[in-house]
């Protein structure tokens, strides 16, 4: 157990990677101050201070302060994809005399790129009884590079101002003709804190949004009210049609649902403060087309059209109780969407609040999570009762567990793979959803089921450690099914070496520390699975200049599983790379950009020596790009590499991406490491062949090659032109490539 805590918490990592970690208290460790304890230092990831003010802006002694991952706090909740509510968890601190507050929070940390500890994104939450709370979605960590002086500040240390709770929400709803209307249900969507908890500014800004410019609206949001202590988040109409949500606070917005028998789900805006209600989205006529209520308001709810019916199965004709029950997204493989409702023992729902606009509606119903029913999908055309026919799918067991036996937490789905002949028809590519979500059972095994022929079980760690990628090799497991395709076809039904192409898109093999291929028969009995994961082993690198020195704050590219995304920077000239695997090389370059500097790696696992990458000057390549006329190519793009991207794993071969040539035609390719071979392409439109700007260039150290006036040739005619004795040859003329 020690050893797992370790590789979690980055601590093992850090100690393989020669970084010093402070044993005292974030509190004193470096007699740091607040605007010295950046979050980003991994010493502080976990450390979280700040202070809590009354409605009168004074401090607060007494509040609880609540800390919640993104993932839960920030999602939007549906009861049937996770019955289980979970709560706030333990409160982190209670604010002392002067209103402050400090804790650690490992648990909202995880092991980024560079092996060390970051923060994750989350959200606080400050809450007293008798007051409305105060919440701050705040990030995790950024590139060092974006965040201002201020910014930096604000994520150090948390200001909140708890709100009177003198204002709740009474409301009256009515039906069609004016009646009240009896038992509905109206739920607390969002609650939403003004910026500068100015309420008034936020209303001066709704006034003037309008069908045709609409400025976003920030604030803080809470997307899960239902949480909060001492918020009404949910209520019923009584016989007069009034309901009452407290506990809010005062000068918030909040979003409002509401659900009744024969009226449409309706959604609304809602401002806890009385006065008038706020017309905004202008029309042309700058008539607003709608309305933020105020905290006491009268609502007629537009007339509703609901459809009953029950879910069998196709083989049995049997009943199938918490089924998901709602209208199509698509395709039944799609799933359904939010506001869905689950079938009774008996098979039955009754799915109220739709639009009766459409004589035709498609209900879909799929299985809840742990089940084993593949989905189906029925056509109402009037207000008689449907019926929905599901198949049943082939149930699986997975076991999953670490390198020491220990159970994992995890996120199992699955999803079929390639063009399965097999799969439920009519299919999507991409569906929206995973069509099977697993849970996880008494025993620590998770239950869900997978469907006939080529398919994938997903694992998707959640209890923060640090894995090793999955080293399933699909074109060895489904080769029979490959051999049946051609060449070009492998490609497209089942991927690459790095990415497995399923029905939900496609799967990076590096994301995922376990995946369990499978391909049964039509017939195939209950699947009995296992699967083990293993901490990750980080490859220690060095990054020195051409004196030996520690290059640090360097930008990277490669660090993670795709070669273009937007990476943190590692913290230090000595760091260790995660993620790694010995068969999937990995490029990574390095760049310091006030220095100039670059240094490339191609990386794989299970090198035990330290990398110790001497960091160059960077190559530049410029030029200005003609038409075939003379004239020149403004704001055009040109594609310095061999558009293999992460798949290039010939490190002789450079790639650097798309520059864009200026007003004049001119460009400046820099950042080019010193050594590579780099082609230059230029793409006229979508399917036209590409042409060839330059070839073959190869850079010294801090070189700079200027290409003069490249003039782009009709296809067929090739020129080349030479700079040199030493220097690359250019082709001038474009040249058609191809693809098969």
């Amino acid at each position: 157990m020690l050893a797992r805590w370790l590789c979690g918490a980055g601590v093992l990592v850090m100690l393989l990677c020669g970084v010093a970690i402070s044993a005292e208290s974030p509190s004193k460790a470096g007699g740091a101050t607040v605007d010295e304890r950046d979050p980003d230092d991994p010493r502080f990831a976990g450390n979280f201070r700040g202070v809590v003010n009354g409605p009168d802006g004074q401090p607060f002694a007494g509040a609880r302060v609540y800390l919640m991952p993104y993932d839960e706090a920030l999602a939007p909740y549906d009861q049937t994809l996770k019955p289980e509510v979970a709560g706030l968890g333990p409160v982190r601190a209670v604010t002392d005399e002067a209103g402050r507050f400090e804790f650690e929070a490992p648990d909202a940390t995880f092991v980024d790129l560079d092996s060390l500890p970051s923060r994750r994104n989350g959200l606080l939450i400050v809450t007293a009884d008798g007051y409305g709370a105060d919440f701050r979605n705040y990030r995790g960590r950024i590139d060092s590079a974006l965040p201002t002086a201020a910014e930096r500040i604000e994520r150090n240390y948390f200001a909140f101002q708890l709100a009177a709770d003198d204002v709740p929400i009474r409301g009256r709803l009515l039906g069609t003709h004016g009646q009240p209307l009896v038992g509905a249900r109206v739920r607390l969507g969002s609650v939403t804190i003004p910026p500068e908890r100015d309420l008034d500014a936020k209303i001066a800004q709704m006034r003037k949004a309008s069908v045709f410019h609409s400025p976003p609206f920030p604030g803080q949001v809470m997307y899960r009210p239902d949480l909060l202590p001492g918020v009404t988040a949910e209520a019923r109409t009584d016989n007069d049609g009034e309901f009452e949500l407290s506990g809010i606070g005062a000068d918030r917005l909040v979003r409002l649902e509401i659900t009744g028998a024969g009226v449409v789900t309706t959604q609304m805006a809602v401002m806890t403060r009385e006065g008038d209600d706020v017309g905004t989205m202008l029309d042309p006529d700058s008539r607003p087309t709608q309305l933020v209520s105020a905290a006491r308001f009268t609502r007629i709810c537009e007339p509703g059209r609901t459809i009953t019916g029950r879910v069998i199965d196709r083989e049995t004709r049997q009943p199938i109780a918490g089924m998901r029950v709602g209208k199509s997204l698509g395709r039944p493989r799609d799933g359904v969407g939010y506001g869905v409702v689950l079938t009774d023992a008996d098979g039955k729902f009754q799915l109220a609040g739709l639009t009766p606009s459409s004589d035709e509606v498609c209900i879909t119903a799929a299985s809840s999570p742990g089940m084993a029913y593949e989905s189906g999908e029925a056509t109402a055309k009037d207000d008689g009762p449907v019926e929905i026919e599901c198949r049943r799918g082939i149930p699986f067991r997975l076991k999953l567990v670490d390198e020491l036996g220990k159970p994992v937490e995890a996120r199992v789905t699955y999803a079929d793979v390639g063009r399965n002949p097999l799969a439920q028809s009519p299919s999507c590519n991409p569906c929206r959803q995973p069509y099977s979500v697993a849970i996880r059972d008494a025993t620590g095994s998770y239950r869900g089921f997978v469907e006939a022929g080529p398919g994938a079980i997903l694992v998707e760690a959640t209890d923060g450690v640090a894995y090793h990628a999955t080293d399933v090799k699909p074109s060895e497991f489904f080769a029979a099914e490959l051999a049946k395709l051609s060449p070009k076809w492998q490609i497209e039904a089942f991927g690459t070496s790095r990415v497995l192409y399923s029905s939900i898109g496609g799967l990076d093999l590096d994301s995922y520390p376990a995946m369990v291929l499978v391909n049964p028969e039509v017939d195939s009995p209950p699947l009995e699975l296992t699967a083990t994961v293993v901490c990750d082993v980080p490859q220690r690198v060095e990054l020195v200049d051409g004196d030996g020195r520690l290059v640090e704050g360097c930008r990277t590219q490669g660090m993670t599983q795709h070669l273009y995304d937007a990476e943190t920077r590692p913290r230090g000239g000595a760091f260790g790379i995660r993620g790694l695997h010995a068969e999937r090389a990995r490029r990574i370059t390095f760049f310091h950009e006030d220095r100039k500097l670059i240094g490339f790696v191609l990386a794989r696992a299970g090198v035990k020596e330290v990398i110790r990458l001497r960091m160059e000057p960077w190559g530049t390549i410029t030029g200005r790009l003609l038409d075939e006329a003379g004239k020149p190519l403004a704001r055009q793009g040109i594609l310095a590499g061999s558009a293999l991207g992460e798949l290039n794993l010939d490190p002789k071969i450079g790639e650097r991406g798309y520059v864009h040539t200026d007003d004049a035609g001119r460009f400046q390719i820099d950042e080019l490491v010193p050594g590579q071979r780099y082609d230059g392409r230029f793409y006229r439109e979508p399917g036209k062949p590409e042409q060839t700007v330059f070839e073959g260039v190869t850079l010294k150290p801090g070189e700079t090659i200027d290409l003069g006036d490249v003039q782009l040739r009709p296809i067929g005619v090739a020129r080349v032109r030479t700079h040199g004795a030493q220097a690359p040859a250019v082709l001038l003329a474009a040249r058609a490539h191809r693809s098969e």
